[in-house]
Formats: C-alpha cells, sequence, structure tokens
C-alpha cells in the first residue's frame, strides 16, 4: 500500500504534511507557479539537507525559481553540485536524447538517464528527482507520448532507486475531454497530490485522489464559465458594432444617446449630438453600385475617426447616417469639428468620388429635454443644411469633399 512506503515526514513544504514515498512516481497538480517552486522546493531540499542526492528537470525558468528559493533556505547548491549530489538538466534537451519521431524510445530513455541517476545515487544514496518531461509532452498535445513516458519512468524505478515528482497545471485539464487523460496520469503515479491550496493534513491516498479529481472539475467549470463569458462578450461587440464600419450601431447609439444626456444635465457640462447624412447616396449606389457605396460609407468611418477625439462616441445609426457625440463639448465646437472632418475626408477619400457631399446638423445634450428631443433638432438642421448644390458651388453647411481637395495636395499625393 502507498501508505505503507510513506516515508517521515520531514520538511517537505506542501508534500510535508501527506509524507512522501521512498521510491515511487507522485504527481502533483498546482493552480499557481508560487505553490509549485515552494513544494518543489521542500521536496529537493529535504533531500539535500538529509545529505541525499536531488536531481532537476525543468525549463530555464523554474529552475532559476527553484534554485533561488533553495538558496533562500539555506542550501549550499555550488557544493551539492560539486560532490554530485544536486544534478539540473534542462527538459527540453534532455527530450531531444530519447524522443523518436515524437514518441519516447525506451532504451534511449534508460541508457540516457540510468547512469545519470545511479552517479547521483552512489554521492547521496537516496535520490529524488523533479522532472517536467511528462508535462511538457502534455503541454505540447502529445498524449500518447505523455502516458508512455510515464511508463517509463516506472520501468526505470524497478532498476533504479529514486523518487520522481511529476507536475502539471491544473489549467491543463480543464478543457473538454481531459477527464480521461487526468484520470490515466493519476493511476500511472503511487501518491497524488491535489493543488493548492486545500488541507492535506490526516487524508487518506484515497481521498487525496478524489480531492485532486474535484478540484480538476472546479478548474474545468472555471475554463467553462470564461469561455461562456468570451463568447458573450463577442455576442455583445456583435449586437453594438455596425459590420460594415466597425463603428457603434444604432442600439450602441442609443444606449450612448440616454448616457450621456443624463450625464450633461447632472453635471451641467454639455455636450453635443452631431448628425452626418451623406447626400444623394442612393443615387450613387444606383449609378456605381453596392460596392462603391460600401466603400464610401467605409471611407466616411475612417474620416470620422480622423476627426473625432479619443473620448467622441461614434455611430452609425443606419444606411448612410452617422452620429457623433462631442462629449464635454458646447456647440460652437462643433466648427472646429466639422473643419477636421473636411480635411479627413479630404485625406481618405478614394479617387472618383469627388463630388460626394454630406449633410450635417447638431444640437445640444445639455439644452434638449430628452434625448429623442436632441435626436430630433439635429435631425432637423441637418435636413434643413441639405440641398442640391450647383457644380462648382461650395456655399452652404455641406461638408464636400470636392472644396477641400485642394488645400491639401501634398497630404493627398502622399
Amino acid at each position: 500500500m502507498v501508505d505503507a512506503r510513506r516515508a517521515q515526514r520531514r520538511d517537505d513544504g506542501p508534500l510535508a504534511s501527506i509524507g512522501v514515498p521512498i521510491n515511487g512516481q507522485v504527481v502533483e497538480f498546482y493552480e499557481t507557479d508560487g505553490f509549485l517552486i515552494e513544494s518543489v522546493v521542500g521536496f529537493v531540499g529535504s533531500a539535500l539537507r538529509d545529505r541525499h542526492a536531488a536531481m532537476v528537470i525543468a525549463d530555464p525558468r523554474h529552475r532559476r525559481n527553484l534554485e533561488a528559493g533553495l538558496e533562500a533556505a539555506g542550501l549550499d547548491l555550488s557544493a551539492a553540485t560539486a560532490t554530485g549530489r544536486y544534478v539540473v538538466l534542462d527538459d527540453m534537451e534532455l527530450l531531444a536524447r530519447f524522443m523518436i519521431d515524437g514518441r519516447p524510445d525506451a532504451g534511449r530513455f534508460r541508457d540516457t538517464l540510468g547512469p545519470i541517476i545511479e552517479r547521483a545515487h552512489e554521492a547521496g544514496g537516496e535520490v529524488r528527482i523533479y522532472s517536467e518531461l511528462v508535462s511538457r509532452l502534455y503541454g505540447q498535445g502529445n498524449l500518447d507520448a505523455t502516458i508512455a513516458l510515464g511508463d517509463l519512468w516506472l520501468r526505470l524505478e524497478s532498476a533504479y532507486d529514486f523518487t520522481v515528482l511529476c507536475a502539471y497545471p491544473m489549467r491543463a485539464f480543464a478543457g473538454e475531454g481531459s477527464a480521461a487523460m487526468f484520470d490515466r496520469i493519476c493511476a500511472q503515479h503511487s501518491l497524488v497530490v491535489p493543488s493548492d491550496p486545500y488541507p492535506l493534513e490526516g487524508t487518506s491516498d484515497e481521498k487525496e485522489r478524489a480531492v485532486a479529481a474535484l478540484q480538476r472539475e472546479v478548474v474545468s467549470l472555471r475554463a467553462t464559465v470564461a469561455r461562456l463569458r468570451a463568447d458573450q462578450e463577442r455576442l455583445d461587440e456583435l449586437a453594438h458594432v455596425d459590420a460594415l464600419t466597425r463603428l457603434g450601431n444604432r442600439r450602441a447609439f442609443d444606449r450612448h444617446l440616454d448616457r450621456e444626456w443624463q450625464l450633461a444635465g447632472r453635471n451641467g457640462t454639455d455636450s453635443v449630438l452631431v448628425l452626418c447624412d451623406i447626400d444623394r447616396f442612393k443615387q450613387f449606389n444606383d449609378s456605381h453600385g453596392h460596392s462603391a457605396g460600401d466603400e464610401i460609407l467605409q471611407t466616411f468611418a475612417r474620416a470620422l475617426r480622423s476627426a473625432a477625439r479619443s473620448t467622441d462616441i461614434l455611430c452609425r445609426i443606419g444606411g448612410d447616417e452617422f452620429a457623433v457625440i462631442l462629449t464635454d463639448c458646447v456647440e460652437p465646437d462643433v466648427d472646429v469639428f466639422a473643419g477636421r472632418l473636411r480635411v479627413a475626408m479630404a485625406i481618405a477619400a478614394p479617387v472618383g468620388i469627388e463630388d460626394v457631399t454630406v449633410s450635417v446638423g447638431h444640437s445640444s445634450l445639455l439644452h434638449a429635454t430628452s434625448p429623442s428631443d436632441a435626436y430630433e433638432r439635429a435631425d432637423r438642421t441637418m435636413y434643413g443644411d441639405k440641398r442640391t448644390p450647383e457644380p462648382g458651388d461650395t456655399s452652404g453647411g455641406d461638408l464636400a469633399v470636392r472644396d477641400v481637395r485642394a488645400l491639401v495636395p501634398e497630404t493627398r499625393e502622399a
């Protein structure tokens, strides 16, 4: 039985409360790197403190953190290394020595690790090994090799005396279908250590395995909740973002307008609603096709982004109609925004749409009786501004691409 093989309880960190087999395979599941390092420091450190041998097979980051922890615990790693009682190996370099076509070769594995373990045994008697080889393979998605390597550790244990500790992040078993793999890994090991921060004192091996399985279920449920939350956020974005222009859609506009109107009334600070409508857009679509129309809409959306501040709210509220909420602004500021928009349109507009014009209307949110009142006022001023200009006529309130292109020729050419 596993309990009969447990060594006396030494200072093994999180492992101290359950003991560790003198020989055998231990698997530990962890949720944080801090817990893992603390546990491995205790597992390796207690062997070195008792003048036994320890091997560490890990990635460089874990090795650095582990050695910092061992030195902080007062262990002389230089002396232990010099006497052969402390051996450090890189997990990826070691895998390259015995993996063939994505699977561990039994002969190479034995010939690679056997002599190293034997030398450590001669230097320190009892040998403890912390290995990240199987968890590395699992992290690469090589599940068959993970199980095969676990079996090779079992075979190696029958030829050499050592205790090996393997560790997996519990989040690695959060995906669908991972429960069976979790069970197979647990079955390969003589001792299963649940994830932090479960109190292990006085528990049996059966309970520890059950707790580890339950913790895997919790992690899996957390991952499922996270995926559902991400899906909900994507759905929420789809519900509030215009697919063509990537601006806010009508639903987003209604929500923003209501909020900004309430803020203006509460704080006494004005914001301005600006409505923009592309003139004769239907005729343009009929003459040039919907693809050209879509290009016009996307071009105007880019111009709006260029002209607006990061705090302004931009939406396409339907067809060729756009809305901008200039936050913390007053109505005279609309002229400044309109000037920036004229230049942005001239720079952004593709060749061939020089005669496209945009009508603009605006209204104060502070002086509106409701969000709908602000919208109706802006709408009325926009349609009051709308007209059919004669060729060459640039008077009036329309924002026209053709009447500003000459102002920025060097930019347009660049």
